[in-house]
């Protein structure tokens, strides 16, 4: 179980490497996880500095992840700009907490298909795209090779209930060897592309080792098994429950006997939200998904949701970011996602049941401005040390434009669900004791 958490969000470096040392330097000998967020324009050495308050530590991992802003009635407007970094970390308890670092390959680059209607002639055809009929086989091939887990837990005689990770872009390999622990709840963050910050794909640190690769995570025996809660953004549903009738891989073949890719174009075209639009799906900028669905009929919720990356009218098969589709018999319903929207709720991240929490939000590729994540705290979490600094009791914080990997463990308790990639942007992962 984690000991302790803050985090700490400042627009002066000076004042967030004096809060580092007060609230870190105490902890020097005990396994931590931590993220730091920093400004846009933060210079070079106050980020050398902020980094090495970390990387001085004897049994800490990290990343680099995306910056963010809270909402102004949490955050002082001079705190409220794209100006403040964030630093966020954990603290474990060392007789039940393990470190560890991972080399595993994953998949590689994405290449995802297109869609093949409605690209106007003078666009000229992607070289960046995969045959969705191949993509399965890539998957098959990965996981033919040899997956072991890391050596400190191979290692360690400890039977583990909940790892923590954070990844690179390609988390196939770490995250199917974790699947060995299958009474353990797993949760994945893959941490922020860095190549205009640091010079490397991603970033992340293990005691003073710095990488551009691969993950680094903790993994916990602890007394209570912590919870899992997602928040989802608004979701439009496109069409009604519907089961799958062909599936296999990351692709889905048909529903209900049907062809799902003209299922989908015909929801979009008849749908409201192409009203007064023109018509053009493209699946790389577009927000469409399909969710595993259960509940009642006046009550359907989505408790699995994977991005639709590619689709052919022609064919029928649509393709899902992830490695495995919702399996033949899964309900599932359409969705469509719509970003920035001002009323989307607030989650508190902090409540006043929690001891500690984890929380991971997805920040929309395409927005320019820094994210402001949709939180809310209990007044009492908040500590507001200067006009230029505030500190988040018990609370972790970390954006990424990427996506976290969930694997939940069932209503048993005993066993944990399929590795998914919640891909969603403005989702919210909240991990709490």
């Amino acid at each position: 179980m984690a000991l302790y958490a803050r985090t700490i969000i400042s627009s002066s470096p000076t004042t967030l490497l004096q809060q580092l040392s007060f609230h870190v330097k105490q902890f020097a000998d005990s396994p931590i996880i931590y993220s730091i967020s920093p400004a846009p324009g933060l210079p070079p050495k106050a980020l050398s500095k902020i980094v090495s308050s970390f990387t001085s530590l004897h049994d800490a991992v990290g990343c680099l992840s995306a910056p963010f802003v809270l909402p102004s009635a949490i955050q002082k407007p001079s705190l409220h700009s794209s100006g403040v970094t964030s630093c966020s970390f954990v603290v474990f308890d060392p007789s039940r907490a393990v470190t560890f670092r991972s080399t595993l390959p994953g998949k590689e680059t994405a290449q995802v298909g297109r869609w093949h209607a409605g690209r106007k002639a003078s666009q000229p055809p992607r070289t960046d795209v995969i045959d969705p009929d191949v993509s399965s086989d890539i998957w098959e091939q990965l996981k033919s090779r040899s997956h072991e887990l890391p050596l400190e837990l191979q290692n360690s005689s400890s039977v583990f209930d909940t790892v923590l990770y954070i990844s690179d872009g390609a988390p196939e390999g770490i995250s199917q060897a974790l699947s060995t622990l299958r009474s353990a709840t797993k949760l994945g963050f893959l941490a922020t592309s860095t190549p205009f910050i640091t010079g490397r794909p991603f970033t992340l640190f293990r005691n003073s080792a710095v990488y551009s690769s691969g993950a680094v995570g903790i993994s916990l025996h602890a007394p209570e098994v912590p919870k899992v809660d997602i928040q989802l953004p608004a979701l439009t549903a496109l069409t009604p429950a519907s089961k799958v009738t062909s599936s296999g891989g990351n692709l889905i073949h048909t529903i209900d006997n049907s062809n799902p890719s003209a299922m989908l174009l015909r929801a979009i075209s008849e749908h409201e939200l192409m009203k007064g639009k023109a018509f053009n799906v493209e699946f790389r900028t577009s927000h469409f998904y399909v969710g595993e669905v259960s509940g009642s009929a006046n009550d359907i919720k989505p408790h699995r949701i994977y991005r639709i990356t590619s689709g052919d009218p022609g064919r029928g098969t649509i393709s899902l970011e992830g490695n495995e589709a919702p399996a033949v018999g899964s309900l599932v319903q359409m969705f469509y996602v719509e970003t920035n929207d001002p009323s989307r709720p607030r989650p508190v991240i902090a409540s006043a049941n929690d001891t500690i929490s984890l929380n991971f939000f997805t920040v929309p590729s395409e927005t320019e401005e820094v994210y402001e994540a949709p939180a809310s705290f209990d007044a009492d979490r908040i500590l507001r040390v200067s006009e230029d600094c505030i500190v988040i009791r018990d609370a972790f914080l970390a954006a990424s434009e990427h996506a976290c990997i969930v694997s939940r463990l069932d209503h048993s308790g005993e066993s944990a669900e399929t590795p998914w990639k919640m891909a969603l942007p403005e989702a919210h992962v909240r991990l709490h004791w």
